[in-house]
């Protein structure tokens, strides 16, 4: 699927932006996505919790750079990062500290996001949510909107081989807590309870071989 993502770029833009954590760029995982985006410059400062001010700094750099298409690649901190400065660059407030503690709407304007998951955490390449910490305030917290869905999710578990023992294992550790949270949440109802059983059973099959044997392309497909 990656070796779609240049032509899946180039429909919604001239001038795109790389996104990742400061981990996941010196990963050979980020050098596949590279190879596929030659010549894309990277915004890298993105912490394990996107805080307020690096999706200030990313908004800030995608308006002085002019590019008008973003390409998430990693976990949730990545994806909800550029997902929130998507929406930021595009529209005229100058910090996301308004959406996110200050009550002002998402809005509709936002920069198109193209999402490159490398983890199976978190599911955020499918939502309308961002979880932002502000270290100033001291909150920490989502911040919700339409605007935030990405355009399109660019799913391939090739991206996911390279990755650290450590990091599949949390991850998917992460993925099926959300599994059971789906399961056990007030509001369930029986379509969301099959996929979250499916997840579940596809998880405890599978985890522990994609972390023992990293290149299994069954377990990490089904991860």
């Amino acid at each position: 699927a990656v070796q779609q993502l240049a032509q899946i770029v180039s429909a919604q833009g001239t001038r795109p932006l790389l996104v990742a954590d400061q981990d996941l760029v010196r990963l050979a995982v980020f050098e596949r996505v590279q190879a596929v985006l030659p010549g894309v410059p990277a915004f890298s400062d993105v912490t394990p919790d996107p805080t307020v001010a690096s999706v200030d700094a990313l908004a800030a750099r995608l308006r002085q750079g002019r590019h008008d298409v973003l390409v998430a690649v990693g976990g949730g901190s990545a994806m909800d990062c550029a997902k929130a400065a998507a929406c930021l660059a595009a529209g005229t407030l100058p910090s996301i500290r308004a959406v996110h503690s200050g009550g002002s709407p998402v809005g509709a304007a936002r920069l198109p996001l193209v999402a490159v998951p490398t983890t199976a955490g978190t599911g955020s390449e499918v939502t309308p949510f961002a979880v932002l910490n502000d270290a100033e305030k001291g909150i920490k917290g989502p911040i919700a909107g339409d605007a935030l869905y990405p355009v399109h999710a660019v799913v391939d578990p090739g991206l996911t081989h390279s990755l650290p023992r450590r990091i599949t294992v949390v991850t998917g550790l992460d993925a099926l807590s959300h599994a059971i949270e789906g399961y056990w949440s007030r509001n369930h109802q029986p379509i969301c309870d099959l996929l979250a059983i499916e997840a579940a059973r596809l998880i405890c099959l599978n985890l522990k071989r994609a972390a023992q044997e990293p290149g299994d392309t069954e377990a990490r497909a089904a991860m």
